[in-house]
């Protein structure tokens, strides 16, 4: 019982520092990052764009 106490706490300390490793780059990591959280951004701002346009079109056309 005790080994699997302490592999499963040297388990959770190598992943928390994933990061620190030499194979990732901090500089990559972070421009991933940024375009990943960009385009989540943006591709909500252009469904809710999508969504304006539809609902305009359709009370324009439930006029006629």
């Amino acid at each position: 019982m005790p080994y699997r106490i302490a592999a499963h706490r040297m388990a959770a300390h190598r992943m928390a520092h994933f990061a620190d490793k030499a194979h990732v780059d901090r500089a990559t990591l972070g421009r991933v990052n940024s375009a990943i959280m960009l385009g989540l951004i943006g591709s909500g701002l252009v469904a809710c764009a999508v969504g304006a346009v539809v609902y305009d079109f359709g009370r324009w056309f439930s006029v006629w």
